[in-house]
């Protein structure tokens, strides 16, 4: 049990990494086809790089990317980036219409340093890069803002190269394949957020993290309002200090589209599970013949605290229509009927199955180490070295002999008593906590790994959150960095999501 912690009592403990395992990301087991757009230096283009990225800050749905496709063939894909810096984008749904799609990928993870991360996408032998800029935080909403100009001949004119993509018309609703790309000039890297006036019902917005670097993209997204009129609208756009104006150009109002789905033959994808929220993931692929082209917009009732829609322009002949969730909660397991609308009237009916929600789990000790999830589960437990003195708490547990993970928290020689918080592998917190701090991870090769010791100069941040100390049970979490030869080595690991429920011996 446990039979590293002890050696590293007086070792201090840490993390970050620059990088980390290359995870790359390509079509599986799916028939969508293409090509990734990008520019002539191969980055990504246009790209959306939507949220803040702040050092030791869990990204969340707020933090995605989109990137423009041209698909040839339409079918199923599951894309995941390379994982950079702690963190990495997804995405797993079907593509239904040929032509220039925009796909998004939501991240996961947590940056671990502050920097310029650069993602490698790979799709159907093609390949581009983009670019997310990490924040250290304290600097605002996220980290420190960007300082740039928008580019224009002038302040508050045109916004030089200024580009719209997706389908624009009188009546049909935007989204997020609604987007205008403009231009900046970057003096100072980090964040940012672009805003326009409403105009013809419709405002466009972004917001992320900027490199620094001449002509670089700020992807702007429509806010899903119904444009009123046709005819072209010019949008004032304010980002950070700088202005500048565009064009939208809106086409006349299309007829409805007349839709034959069949939905005995749909697909649907994602994970369904009682209290687990839907995402992007969660779609629904329903082949339809469509002999009157033009828009449609198809519903579904809420079903067990879920909701599907879809909405767009199609040409006549077969496809397929793709419906999303809406970001909400499934309460209970079992066998939903969804029964669709289609431009107001009622069609064919599609079912979703719920799976229950798995117990709670317990007696686990388990991390992502460098991109890779890894469990500790066997003999994983805590204890009080020095019981019943609440002084010295030992918590981990052995994998598949010979390797184990876990930390030690020792007030022994304060005279305290560990207690729920915050323990961290910095000189301060440890000094002013009165606690050493230890952390030891035993690879399959029985090396020794630990995070570069607080008395090393530049210690390894890492850090550990006890949220429960009761009921027989210690609780928490832990991440942060871990390198070979007993925490001196050049070699590192990265430790993210670290997460333990272990019963207190």
């Amino acid at each position: 049990m446990m039979k590293f912690l002890k050696i590293l009592s007086v070792i201090l403990l840490t993390g970050i990494l620059f990088s980390a395992c290359q995870k790359d990301y390509d079509i599986i087991d799916g028939a969508a086809t293409g090509t990734l757009k990008e520019d002539a230096s191969g980055d990504c283009m246009p790209v959306t790089i939507n949220g803040i990225y702040t050092v030791n800050t869990n990204v969340g749905a707020g933090n995605f990317v989109d990137i423009q496709v041209n698909i040839d063939n339409i079918g199923t894909y599951d894309i995941s980036t390379d994982t950079v810096n702690g963190y990495f984008f997804h995405a797993a749904a079907s593509v239904a219409i040929t032509g220039l799609n925009t796909i998004r990928l939501q991240a996961s993870g947590k940056p671990i340093i502050t920097g310029t991360d650069i993602f490698r996408v790979k799709f159907s032998g093609t390949v581009c890069e983009l670019n997310v800029s990490v924040g250290a935080g304290g600097g605002g909403p996220g980290g420190p803002a960007a300082v740039f100009t928008l580019r224009a001949a002038t302040t508050g004119a045109a916004c030089t190269g200024a580009a719209q993509s997706g389908a624009y018309n009188q009546g049909l609703a935007t989204g997020s394949s609604n987007t205008v790309t403009v231009f900046a000039d970057v003096t100072t890297a980090g964040t940012y957020t672009a805003t326009t006036t409403l105009v013809n019902g419709v405002s466009f917005s972004g917001s992320g993290t900027l490199a620094i670097g001449t002509n670089q993209p700020i992807v702007l997204t429509a806010n899903g309002g119904i444009p009123a009129a046709a005819g072209t609208f010019n949008y004032p756009l304010t980002a950070g200090t700088s202005t500048c104006s565009f064009n939208v150009i809106y086409g006349a109002a299309l007829p409805q589209a007349t839709i034959t789905p069949n939905c005995a033959t749909v697909t649907v994808n994602g994970t369904y599970q009682a209290g687990t929220a839907m995402t992007s993931m969660n779609t629904i692929l329903v082949p339809v013949t469509v002999t009157t082209p033009g828009t449609y917009l198809i519903t579904t009732a809420t079903q067990n605290g879920v909701s599907f829609s879809g909405s767009g322009v199609v040409t006549a002949g077969s496809t397929s229509i793709i419906l999303t969730a809406s970001a909400t909660t499934p309460t209970a397991a079992g066998t939903f009927t969804y029964p669709l609308t289609i431009n107001g009237s009622s069609s064919c009916s599609v079912s979703v199955t719920y799976t229950a929600a798995p117990p709670p789990a317990t007696d686990f000790f388990q991390a992502t180490l460098s991109g890779v999830f890894t469990t500790f589960n066997n003999n994983a437990e805590a204890t009080f070295f020095n019981a019943p003195v609440q002084d010295d708490l030992l918590v981990g547990g052995d994998g598949v002999s010979p390797t184990d993970f876990g930390f030690d928290i020792d007030k022994s020689s304060s005279g305290g008593t560990v207690t729920t918080g915050t323990y961290d592998n910095t000189l301060a917190g440890q000094i002013g906590g009165g606690y050493i701090l230890s952390v030891s991870y035993t690879d399959p090769s029985n090396a020794f790994w630990a995070p570069a010791s607080v008395f090393s100069g530049t210690p390894d941040p890492f850090t550990i959150q006890i949220t429960t100390i009761s009921g027989g049970r210690v609780k928490g979490t832990f991440s942060g960095t871990i390198r070979d030869n007993a925490g001196t080595g050049t070699n590192t690991k990265t430790v993210t999501g670290g997460t333990f429920d272990v019963p207190l011996n």
